[in-house]
């Protein structure tokens, strides 16, 4: 190939490449191939011959004259990272390799430039060098350190921030050695098998240990591992530490007054047994001389004064009671008996203790047996009688007219255990929605005005709820004021064996055909009761 040709050929390759490429001699441009069309946005007819510093800035003009000086004393620029401009003003990052052109004679008579848009792979830096600011300042600024350990337990990297935690900087955390040998002995074999699974299975851990700052004082860490690689044939892990010392300081403490308020809850309940119990003993004395003065010869004026005293005797009495369980209950000294007894008889009795009650406030006194419900059963009778006495007793007293029904049946019979419901439905005054939560709570009532008209510890329903529970059960309540409310109890008791003597006969249902001497009584008092304008009903 001739040296021109060869020369042509050379100038096409040039001119076709993507590359920017020119020439210049003393700074003037005599040569522009398509690349730098493209590039710069000027046509070959637009530049050459015009100075080279046209293609820079005005704040970069100096990088041109500092090049062609450096070409001037033979120098060759390679990937010179810069800023030019375009034709239309925009700005191109780009890389520059200036080369010398020689003559035959080996002088410098310009040189070559090859321009690279280096706009992309600037952006990119940029992107990563913000991305890298905002983590380390986001590092920097929390309070949490952030660590990488390798499969040995050495700390190979942690945030600046470990030395207010700890006390060490990061470089004598690299340099101590283990870590596990600051954290503390009764920690040491938990935290090492939760880091062992960590690396081996990838099984994550987050826990509390407690670990020795520089000084020697201890402070308690939630530390959190979250992610395990390897590299160099070694495993690492990655976690993050945070001080929690006040936290279970705050815990602690919590705890002591915890338990601090829970031992005087029960010196004071137990101080209110034993005066219970205190007080008791001169109420009955009171009882007993009342009823031998009432035997005596009195006045008119006398009896009735003295039926006044027993009666607010009796009252201060049933208040001394709910007093003593619910004080036995808070002191977790309240146990139920375990014994068989005759349910309906038990029933019975307390009906028969609340009929008269409902008689005088000319109220209707229903109670309704389902014949499935067993006749003996395992479990406190004396307690069974005392829930039916406090809710049929609370529905008579806030009812004015109308109503008290009590209806029991069995839901379910299972392995011996008989699930009874108990309802109890008046049409007294109600209960608004918003303070029926609080019905079961100690010393509560529906307002300060039913206190004042009923009377009243509000004890009852507390002392109730609470029985009901120790029985496995639950109570429910459904209410609307003016209209009445319906209470039902869920409780659970054992199924005896039926009496094999004769008494067992008596047991039956009253709709049976044997019925028991105190079923007859009571079936016999219905008449006068019923004058009183109660009505019972019992049986199915």
């Amino acid at each position: 190939m001739a040296r021109d040709e060869a020369q042509h050929y050379l100038a096409s390759i040039i001119d076709s490449s993507d590359d920017a490429i020119f020439g210049t001699s003393d700074g003037i441009i005599i040569t522009w191939n398509r690349g730098a069309e493209t590039l710069y946005g000027y046509r070959a007819d637009e530049i050459i011959g015009k100075s080279v510093s046209i293609l820079a800035p005005p704040d970069r003009r100096h990088e041109a004259r500092e090049n062609l000086e450096r070409c001037k004393r033979g120098e060759r620029i390679r990937h010179f990272e810069t800023v030019r401009v375009r034709k239309d003003g925009t700005l191109l990052d780009l890389s520059l390799t200036i080369s010398l052109i020689r003559n035959a004679a080996r002088e410098v008579v310009g040189a070559a430039t090859i321009a690279r848009d280096i706009s992309e792979r600037k952006r990119a830096e940029e992107a990563i060098r913000e991305s890298e600011e905002k983590y380390r300042l986001l590092v920097a600024n929390i309070p949490d350190v952030v660590w990488t350990a390798d499969d040995e337990g050495h700390c190979v990297f942690s945030t600046p921030n470990i030395e207010e935690m700890y006390g060490y900087t990061p470089t004598e955390i690299y340099q101590s050695g283990v870590w596990f040998d600051r954290v503390h002995p009764e920690d040491a074999e938990k935290v090492r098998e939760a880091y062992t699974k960590l690396l081996n299975a990838g099984q994550m851990f987050s826990m509390e240990h407690r670990i020795q700052k520089k000084n020697g004082s201890w402070i308690w860490i939630l530390a959190k591992a979250m992610a395990s690689y390897e590299k160099s044939g070694k495993r690492f892990t990655v976690g993050i530490s945070s001080d929690i010392t006040a936290r279970k300081q705050g815990e602690e403490e919590l705890t002591r007054a915890k338990e601090a308020a829970e031992a005087a809850n029960r010196a004071k309940s137990e101080f209110l047994a034993n005066m219970s119990h205190e007080i008791r003993t001169p109420m009955n004395a009171i009882f007993g001389m009342t009823d031998l003065v009432l035997d005596t010869e009195l006045t008119q004026q006398q009896r009735e004064d003295l039926n006044i005293v027993k009666s607010s005797a009796d009252s201060l009495l049933g208040i001394i009671n709910d007093i003593l369980d619910f004080s036995k209950i808070e002191a977790g000294k309240l146990t139920l008996e375990n014994i068989a007894f005759d349910l309906r008889a038990n029933i019975q009795s307390a009906i028969q203790a609340l009929a008269v009650r409902a008689a005088q406030k000319n109220l209707k006194l229903t109670c309704d047996i389902a014949p499935d419900v067993p006749l003996q059963v395992w479990g406190d009778p004396g307690r069974v009688r005392q829930i039916l006495l406090n809710i049929v007793g609370n529905a008579i007293k806030f009812t004015e007219q109308g109503d008290v029904a009590v209806e029991i049946k069995q839901l379910s019979e299972i392995a011996g255990q008989a699930f009874l419901q108990i309802q109890v439905r008046d049409t007294g005054v109600g209960i608004p929605p918003e303070q029926q939560k609080s019905i079961f709570e100690a010393f509560v009532q529906g307002d300060t005005s039913v206190t004042r008209r009923f009377g009243g510890t509000g004890l009852g329903l507390a002392i109730t709820s609470r029985l009901v529970a120790l029985m496995g059960g639950e109570i429910r309540l459904e209410s609307e004021v003016g209209i009445g409310s319906t209470f039902h109890i869920f409780v659970r008791l054992g199924v005896a064996r039926p009496m094999e003597d004769a008494t067992a006969s008596e047991l039956a249902p009253v709709r049976g055909k044997a019925v028991s001497a105190p079923w007859r009584r009571f079936t016999r008092m219905l008449p006068h009761l019923t004058a009183f304008g109660l009505g019972a009903r019992v049986g199915s």
